[in-house]
């Protein structure tokens, strides 16, 4: 993937090579389709633009409950 090119290179997983992934970054989490549906639709009009600086990246593996390991973390702006 794209995300494990460049600094990011020297810390990509070699579990990675063998999977697909695709990286994102988790915005809001539902319990069910009809939350999920709901916030959609409240979003779906919206014209707005999103625009972030990043500085850091973190890499975490959600595992049972929700609770999640982090992986790596990689400061972007040294």
């Amino acid at each position: 993937s794209k995300l494990y090119r460049g600094i990011l290179k020297e810390y990509k997983p070699k579990w990675l090579n063998h999977v697909e992934f695709i990286p994102h970054m988790t915005i809001g989490k539902f319990t069910n389709a009809e939350e999920l549906n709901s916030a959609y639709e409240e979003i779906s009009n919206l014209k707005e633009k999103f625009h972030s600086k990043v500085d850091k990246v973190s890499v975490e593996i959600v595992i049972e409950n929700d609770a999640a390991i982090r992986e790596i973390e990689v400061d972007l702006l040294k």
